[in-house]
């Protein structure tokens, strides 16, 4: 009888052993979102991305991948200064191929995105405001941003804003700004300011 005993007793520690260790595979569910990171108006992340992108995806669904196509932990955003980053970049030939897309950040705010370095991204950003009805009052380069007063048929209690140039892994984003640049501009307003500055690119 004693191997009855010891299973009885095997078997009622393991169920033990569920109530001692419970599933908690889904708790990430419940995880709170942490505010972003602030960054300093002097400096931006380079290689930063809010989604981590999945390799060979149909084949991890057929469970077919290769060790070496396995999945790879992303490298981390690396923190840099703007001031750095565009005195490292020489200015070369204009690029052929630049284009700017309307989109929207992680939060739904309306950005400009142009698929080009910072040096080139600033001249065609400087460029547009200049045909643009906007005025461009001041600029400074090393944090990549563009003052600029705004006509009076946009209703903003504030004429005065910023479009400010950040980095990405697809080239440089373009938002607009509140004057002292703390915060976005509200979403229907960022879209008329980004399609107005876009339309002269």
């Amino acid at each position: 009888m004693k191997p009855l005993v010891v299973g009885v007793t095997a078997a009622a520690l393991m169920l033990g052993g569920c109530a001692l260790f419970p599933d908690r595979t889904l708790k990430y569910q419940e995880a709170e979102t942490i505010k972003e990171m602030d960054v300093p108006s002097d400096m931006s992340f380079i290689g930063f991305d809010d989604k981590y992108a999945v390799r060979n995806e149909d084949e991890r669904l057929k469970r077919t991948v290769k060790r070496k196509d396995r999945f790879q932990v992303p490298e981390p955003p690396r923190l840099v200064a703007l001031e750095e980053v565009a005195l490292e970049q020489s200015k070369g030939p204009e690029p052929t191929n630049m284009s700017a897309l309307l989109g929207r950040d992680g939060n739904g705010y309306p950005i400009l995105m142009m698929n080009t370095d910072f040096t080139w991204a600033w001249e065609y950003v400087e460029r547009a405001i200049n045909k643009s009805t906007f005025t461009l009052e001041d600029v400074n380069r090393s944090i990549g941003v563009f003052y600029v007063k705004l006509p009076k048929r946009y209703e903003i209690k504030d004429k005065r804003i910023q479009f400010k140039l950040s980095h990405t892994v697809n080239g440089i984003q373009v938002a607009a700004l509140n004057r002292r640049g703390t915060t976005l501009l509200e979403k229907d307003i960022s879209q008329q300011l980004l399609e107005a500055l876009r339309e002269q690119l």
